[in-house]
């Protein structure tokens, strides 16, 4: 690039070429990327598929937060409005430049039918306000990157419910019942188990494609009525069911909770008091959340959300016992810590339970299987020569020995030595 602001036209010239290496005229800047056996290898000398990307451009359409499918023609659209309601161009070279047969094909297919003309201004007989009518008329005021492109595993498992997927899978499941009955099987038979498993896979495919489309098409209804109650609330945190979602799904201690509770906040009033008040509860939050051990950051891939134990159902009348009063973090914390004293095998890291600076969901992690729970240990605290769930009892162990031989007795984690 240095090279290249140096060169200048010379005297009685008007341009000068530059022209392109010869091997690399056959070179695609949009080349074709192919993933085999694993391996990702870059093809420049082919071009990139029609259908890789028509799904690019899907998917980044959806990134944007769009509503709709993005595709390639959508930019000869914009473009063609453009340049039509610019004024700059004829129509005859609109048809060169559109590459097509007249202007028929334009007013057929690519002039918008949403009108952008300021008509109370035109009647009124004032000056139209172009850039507000664009504003409100351009494609890009749908855009929101919260709308989201994947359904929950809840908005999944509903369709499961759904009469037609019931029905197709009971033809399933009654025509494979049949065969299994059957000491010889019957090839007619088995193409139609295997069309009748296809068509199962295809309803409930096509049930998800059509509630994903409906809670994309709902969102901006939805989510508009959320913004306004928290506009008009004053914080991002306005409702009970969000704080406790944060507990319980993101693993937030509640002075987590409360400090971005007073810190996402918005002005309310145009008083100077009410604006002291908002920045003096913010601050209080801050000096709160300050003596709050939180421990290092989170190594690896997200952890999964800490299943906590159902609370049982109080009657109205019933007295609130001691059992009952527990919460359903508290109600977690003791049934690991009975997994961890009485398990033959534990399942659960007694250090990492015992550690008040780590996170709920690293406290209360069970692990699959026995070994993967020494394969942790060995990692993370073979080296640190002191049990936080014995506390003062055990003491330091100053010998490695010493400390194995502790986790092996104590809280029988085998093969540690």
């Amino acid at each position: 690039m240095e090279d290249l602001r140096r060169l200048f036209i010379g005297k009685g010239r008007q341009q000068l070429p530059l022209p392109l290496k010869p091997e690399m005229a056959n070179y695609y800047v949009f080349c074709r990327v192919e993933a085999k056996r694993g391996k990702v290898t870059v093809n420049p000398k082919l071009p990139i598929t029609k259908a890789t990307l028509t799904k690019q451009l899907r998917d980044f359409g959806e990134i944007a937060g769009f509503p709709w499918a993005v595709f390639t023609h959508r930019f000869r659209y914009g473009g063609g409005t453009i340049m039509n309601a610019s004024g700059l161009v004829s129509d005859a070279k609109q048809n060169l430049i559109m590459k097509h047969r007249d202007s028929r094909v334009f007013l057929n297919h690519y002039l918008p039918r949403r009108v952008d003309v300021d008509m109370q201004a035109l009647m009124r007989g004032l000056e139209p306000n172009s850039e507000l009518m664009r504003a409100v008329t351009r494609m890009g005021r749908w855009m929101d990157p919260r709308r989201p492109r994947e359904l929950t595993d809840e908005q999944k498992a509903s369709v499961e419910d759904e009469p037609e997927l019931i029905k197709a899978i009971e033809k399933r499941d009654r025509l494979a019942l049949e065969l299994q009955s059957q000491p010889r099987k019957n090839e007619v038979q088995l193409a139609r188990l295997k069309r009748l498993k296809k068509a199962v896979t295809n309803t409930r495919q096509r049930l998800l494609y059509a509630l994903r489309s409906r809670v994309r098409r709902d969102f901006d209804d939805e989510q508009a009525v959320i913004d306004i109650e928290q506009q008009l609330a004053g914080t991002a945190i306005a409702d009970n069911e969000t704080k406790e979602r944060l507990k319980n799904e993101d693993q937030m201690p509640p002075e987590l909770v409360t400090l971005n509770e007073k810190l996402m906040t918005w002005p309310t009033s145009d008083s100077i008091e009410a604006e002291w008040r908002r920045r003096n509860e913010a601050v209080e939050a801050v000096r709160v959340y300050c003596d709050v051990l939180e421990g290092g950051p989170p190594r690896g891939r997200r952890p999964l959300a800490v299943n906590y134990v159902k609370e049982d159902v109080v009657m109205e009348d019933a007295p609130v016992t001691t059992a009952t009063a527990l919460s359903e973090r508290d109600r977690s914390f003791r049934a690991a810590e009975e997994h961890i004293r009485t398990a033959s095998e534990p399942l659960c890291c007694f250090q990492c339970y015992a550690d008040p600076g780590q996170a709920d969901s690293r406290r209360l992690k069970h692990y699959p299987y026995h070994r993967n729970l020494v394969r942790h240990f060995r990692d993370w605290h073979l080296d640190e020569r002191r049990c936080n769930f014995c506390g003062d009892q055990a003491g330091d162990f100053l010998q490695e020995m010493h400390w194995k031989a502790h986790v092996l007795n104590a809280h029988r984690l085998l093969k540690c030595r």
